[in-house]
């Protein structure tokens, strides 16, 4: 009986052309489990390089994965899912397709866009803010604008009615300001 040819990972690695980092992870995800063999005096195993190259090349099968799967011990009330776990088990098939959904919904975020369906955020703050400011800047110059004309008023119902005049003029002045805005959105909307 021939005796196994052993090699180290790194000759391995080497032999198949791929990267001692592949080697490792497949030592780690049992695919060399048989093939390993522990020499005294070495403080790695080597591999019986014949069964190791028929095991890594059986690990591109997508049932070895499913044999070699070990079921996970559930905490009570666990569903055994830790966040070391999850995504583990994704196939490159189904990465594949969660970066397909990722690009179909960002192409379509940006259609949309496109379209003047989204407004930016910056450009609502903004408009808003000038809205209010303008509004604020309106209540605070009534006082300069009416005071005069209450002070020489006698009456409480006339001073109310001035106040109250100005006061909804501030205030329908802001409303038509408003309006504007959207108004000017809907044709920019329409252009698109």
């Amino acid at each position: 009986m021939a005796k196994a040819e052993l090699v180290s990972a790194a000759e391995f690695a080497r032999r198949q052309k791929i990267s001692a980092e592949m080697v490792r992870k497949a030592k780690a995800q049992g695919v060399f489990k048989g093939a390993l063999v522990k020499v005294p005096g070495k403080k790695k195993p080597l591999l019986k390089y014949k069964l190791a190259v028929r095991y890594y090349e059986s690990r591109l099968d997508p049932m070895f994965r499913k044999a070699n799967q070990t079921p996970q011990k559930k905490a009570k009330g666990g569903n055994g899912d830790t966040p070391q776990r999850r995504g583990a088990d994704k196939t490159f098939v189904e990465a594949r397709r969660n970066v397909e959904q990722y690009k179909a919904k960002e192409l379509k975020l940006k259609h949309e866009i496109a379209k003047g369906l989204w407004i930016k955020r910056a450009d609502v703050a903004d408009q808003a803010y000038r809205a209010a400011r303008l509004a604020r800047d309106n209540f605070l110059n009534i006082p300069a604008r009416v005071s005069a004309l209450v002070a020489a008023e006698s009456s409480a119902s006339r001073c109310f009615g001035i106040l109250h005049k100005e006061i909804k003029q501030v205030l329908d002045d802001y409303i038509d300001q408003i309006k504007q805005v959207a108004k000017q959105r809907g044709k920019n909307e329409r252009t698109n």
